[in-house]
This record gives structure tokens, C-alpha cells and sequence, in this order.
């Protein structure tokens, strides 16, 4: 998926500011994104896009495609950019307020990118649905934030290899870190809904969540067919955020990789199929 390529460069370039304690001035936080974005885009294309015939800008309705899962992708990964835009531009001194607006917009802005290079390649488009999954992931953080001042619901992702990208490699994925991208067969999408803070009580551990997942499995093209399904499951998980520590590396990692689901006991449910029982689920 270009997204999470796109997202990859992005975090792995603004390593460095999970890694200082200073106050960064708001200046100085946005001409390096600024640089970084420049460094991504160029990397991105040059890594999917250069291969390919370009065309006019035009739009390309994908929503059929993938059992949307490729929509709720798009917006885990918009979710997830605000929250790591806010952790960096909470260091600016601007206000809170400023501070979560900033880190929505320059996450949308961000995200567009893949938006527009899509757009004036003759094999894709822009897409209407990512634009609106973008949008509702960003939406997501930024209301939890205003309105509570904290996120009760975080979304997630895992991944755990599936046998199908044998059946279509070019499509979903010669190498594991191809299918980690493409295969959407092996890969969960979770809301994870934080306990003490739903019911307004403290009978659990403050870093207990309970997370439904969505996933698909017998992808080997795009399109649905007969052996294709919809997979719905139900777990626990970990709000990495909410762990206490007084080490500053830990504290900062648990920002970095709280998108990631933590493997716990899971049930899954799929039409027509008996429900199972996972005593750790970490993928199909």
C-alpha cells in the first residue's frame, strides 16, 4: 500500500524529534517537515510511481475494491499521522488548540500527496473514498482531542503473513516487506477502545483497552469473488500512551508504536463459518 511506503519514509526521516527533549520553536518544526515531506514525496515516486506512464490529473473510483479495507487503511494511517504531528508540535509552545488543528491539517496535507501522484499516473487516479477515509481518520483524532482532551478510541493496525500473495505475487507482494505493504489478506484494522475512560471508572489497569477488528481473507485480485469474506473479530489490547514510566526512551517509543495492535486472546467471527477462538491472534 502506498500509503504506509509514503508514511514509512515520513516517521523513519522525523525519527530525530522523538528523540529530543528541548522545546522546538513552531518555525524551526515546520521547515523540517517541510523538508522531509519534499524527501518522501521524492522518494515515493521514485520508488512507485517512476515506472509508470503519466497522464492528465484524473479520478478513479475504487470503492469496490478490497472490501474497502483499503479505505479503513487510509484512514488508520491518517489517524495515526495527527497523533504523531500533535506529539511532535506539542514541543512548539503554541497553543493546544493550534497545536491540534496543525497536526490534522499538515497530516491531510501530507496524505493528499499520494492523492495527487495518483492522479497523473495512467495506472491509478485520485480516489474520491481515500480522499474521505483521510479525512475521517484525521477527523477522528482531532475531535477525540477537543472534545475530551484525550483519545478514548485509538485505531490500529497488525500484520501477520497470509499464503495468497503465492497465487499473485505481482499484486500482493513478492517479499514479506512487499506483503506487509500490499496484501491486504494479511492485515487487521482495529478500533481500540480504552476501558477506564469509556465507563468513567477505574476497575481496570488506565492501559486496557477492548479492540474490534476488521480484516478480509481470499484476496488474489482487487475484486471480490466467491471465496472472498469479510472477517470481524473482538480482543483486547494495550494503550501503549498510558503506561506508566519514568525512562524517557520507553516513553517515546510507546508514542512511536502505539498504532500497532498488542497480540491478545481474540474471537472471529465470519458469515457462514463457525466462530474461532484464537488463544493469541497475531494475523490469519
Amino acid at each position: 500500500m502506498k500509503t504506509f511506503v509514503f508514511v514509512f519514509l515520513f516517521l523513519l526521516s522525523n525519527i530525530s524529534f522523538a528523540q529530543t527533549d528541548s522545546t522546538l520553536t513552531l518555525k524551526k518544526i515546520l521547515i523540517t517537515k517541510g523538508l522531509v515531506y519534499g524527501a518522501s514525496f521524492y522518494g515515493l515516486n521514485n520508488l512507485w510511481y517512476v515506472n509508470y506512464e503519466k497522464t492528465k490529473l484524473h479520478w478513479y473510483n475504487d470503492n469496490n475494491n478490497w472490501f474497502q479495507l483499503d479505505k479503513v487503511g487510509h484512514a488508520t494511517t491518517a489517524y495515526n499521522l495527527s497523533s504523531f504531528n500533535y506529539y511532535i508540535l506539542k514541543t512548539s509552545g503554541i497553543s493546544n488548540k493550534k497545536t491540534i488543528a496543525y497536526a490534522g491539517i499538515t497530516s491531510l496535507i501530507y496524505l493528499s500527496t499520494i492523492e495527487l501522484l495518483d492522479g497523473y499516473s495512467k495506472e491509478w487516479g485520485s480516489s474520491p473514498g481515500d480522499l474521505i477515509a483521510n479525512l475521517s481518520g484525521a477527523s477522528l483524532f482531532v475531535g477525540q482531542e477537543l472534545m475530551w482532551e484525550e483519545q478514548i478510541v485509538r485505531v490500529k493496525f497488525n500484520f501477520y503473513p497470509s499464503d495468497y500473495n503465492i497465487q499473485n505475487p505481482s499484486l500482493l507482494g513478492e517479499s514479506l516487506i512487499e506483503q506487509s505493504i500490499k496484501d491486504y489478506n494479511a492485515q487487521t484494522y482495529w478500533l481500540s477502545f480504552n476501558l477506564n475512560s469509556c465507563t468513567q471508572t477505574d476497575y481496570f489497569p488506565d492501559w486496557l483497552n477492548v479492540a474490534f477488528g476488521y480484516g478480509i481473507s481470499g484476496f488474489k485480485n482487487v475484486i471480490p469473488d466467491e471465496n472472498s469474506a469479510r472477517e470481524y473479530y473482538l480482543s483486547l489490547d494495550v494503550d501503549l500512551s498510558k503506561i506508566k514510566t519514568s525512562n524517557k526512551f520507553l516513553k517515546k517509543a510507546f508514542q512511536l508504536f502505539n498504532f500497532i495492535k498488542i497480540p491478545f486472546p481474540a474471537i472471529r467471527y465470519v458469515k457462514d463459518q463457525d466462530i474461532k477462538l484464537y488463544p493469541i491472534y497475531y494475523g490469519q
